[in-house]
């Protein structure tokens, strides 16, 4: 069942890039590359947002679905749906499996988890918390007895408050891709004949989506910061209530401080390697794009270098001077202003 949950396609959703999956591109063996980033990709090429992080899972069976029909003459009816009843199965326990490395829950495996999972994601699209940062803020603790008291959780809610977006970005961000009038006719058709969406693979989930986008975006212009940052930290604290019960389950009777060392160890060394500190934003994308337009590569080489050792933290590093170390911070930040919406090809 591997072969029909793509590799390239699991590693996207975990580390959060997207990109088109074109159904003529789409074979049962994937050899295409990949580029390890953890930021949302945007591309005027899916303005429309099908292709986007939420739709991936989906849209990948989609084009299963479409192959299958490509080669039906010699592929039973019975064989598709088991196929795809395979890729669904294995890309939800390999995606689950990701994510529990991407959040440190090493030590156990709790039903529960996939929610967890869940509440993370819509909290970081409520507060426009950055993809990849808001990973690596978590990667701060410490699971202790003491987590709850040690002070540690205002700390990384801290963090966290700091990777969201302002009321003008989220506005700017969650605008609607359609054009009004697009989103309306595509409504009527969403409930008059539904089937005609789904054969040009727009789903009525997204269509309510996209419904949702344009109407948060107006709330959101009128509200100030001060208000915003008073719902981010509350939706927040309300999930890192969740984490640190979760996180207190992972050392549920171990008996030494030497056990819970080396869980602690090994949530530190899977999350290091699941949360990509340096990830190929579109402005750094398209800054790179503008000098060697003008004939200077050295960002190209620079990026290119970076993405060679992306879960690495050279920002650490004590040999560095105090300048150097700002230049390179200015990588892993999250997009300034003028990059929300910025689009690639």
């Amino acid at each position: 069942s591997s072969h029909l949950s793509p590799p390239h396609t699991r590693y996207k959703v975990r580390t959060g890039w997207c990109a088109v999956q074109p159904s003529s591109r789409k074979c049962v063996f994937v050899l295409e590359g990949w580029w390890p980033c953890g930021s949302v990709w945007a591309s005027v090429m899916d303005d429309g947002g099908r292709y986007s992080y939420n739709n991936q899972p989906a849209i990948c069976r989609w084009n299963l679905r479409k192959l299958a029909e490509a080669i039906s003459s010699s592929l039973p009816s019975e064989a598709v749906v088991a196929g795809l009843k395979a890729y669904e199965e294995e890309f939800q326990k390999v995606y689950l499996d990701k994510m529990r490395s991407k959040l440190g829950l090493v030590a156990k495996q709790v039903d529960d988890d996939i929610d967890l999972v869940k509440s993370f994601l819509d909290t970081m699209h409520k507060t426009g918390c950055d993809f990849t940062n808001g990973f690596l803020c978590l990667s701060q603790l410490q699971i202790s007895e003491s987590l709850k008291t040690n002070g540690c959780m205002e700390s990384v809610l801290e963090s966290l408050l700091e990777q969201c977006a302002s009321p003008q970005e989220m506005a700017k961000g969650l605008k609607s891709t359609m054009p009004e009038s697009q989103l309306e006719t595509l409504t009527q058709l969403m409930h008059q004949s539904p089937e005609i969406l789904l054969q040009l693979g727009i789903t009525p989930d997204l269509i309510t989506a996209e419904r949702a986008k344009r109407d948060a975006s107006l709330k959101l212009k009128n509200m100030t910061t001060g208000e915003k940052q008073l719902s981010d930290g509350q939706l927040w604290r309300s999930w890192l209530e969740a984490y640190q019960a979760r996180l207190l389950l992972e050392v549920e009777g171990v008996p030494s401080h030497d056990d819970l060392a080396k869980i602690n160890s090994e949530r530190e060394r899977k999350m290091r390697a699941s949360n990509p500190r340096f990830v190929l934003r579109n402005h750094i994308a398209q800054r790179a794009i503008e000098l060697a337009e003008k004939g200077d590569f050295s960002e190209v080489t620079r990026v290119q270098n970076m993405l060679q050792k992306p879960y690495s933290l050279p920002d650490t590093d004590a040999s560095l001077a105090e300048d150097d170390l700002s230049l390179i911070r200015r990588y892993y930040e999250k997009p300034p202003q003028w990059a929300v919406g910025l689009c690639v090809t």
